[in-house]
């Protein structure tokens, strides 16, 4: 039976990762001109979230046989899973790393999108 549990995100963490990977010269100036725009003026990770929520990602938190699973879904059929032991592990880097590639794979695929129609 699946249990609700919210993870522990240190959003210094989550945001410091973002921001390292937003000046990292080989992503899509693309990507990062739009991760930015919804980024710049507001709380990072609030932004971030939205930005991801927006292009129809969602994450979802369960524990299920005394782990914690956190699902990264795209389109509502689950993308990413990454499993815990331990409730108070400090998941901030690795969603951050793992929402960061899932959105910039969903902006690129959006631009392409909008260019052949």
């Amino acid at each position: 039976m699946k249990k609700a549990f919210i993870p522990v995100i240190n959003t210094f963490n989550f945001e410091e990762l973002i921001l390292k990977k937003q000046e990292n010269e080989g992503n899509s100036t693309f990507v990062i001109n739009t991760i930015d725009e919804k980024i710049k003026n507001t709380d990072v990770y609030a932004g971030f979230i939205k930005l991801c929520q927006e292009f129809n990602i969602e994450v979802q938190n369960f524990m299920q046989d005394d782990c914690c699973h956190v699902v990264i879904s795209i389109n509502g059929t689950g993308s990413l899973s990454m499993t815990y032991e331990d409730p108070l592990t400090d998941i901030s880097t690795d969603l951050a790393s793992a929402l960061y590639r899932e959105l910039s794979i969903q902006i690129k695929n959006r631009d392409f999108i909008q260019k052949i129609l």
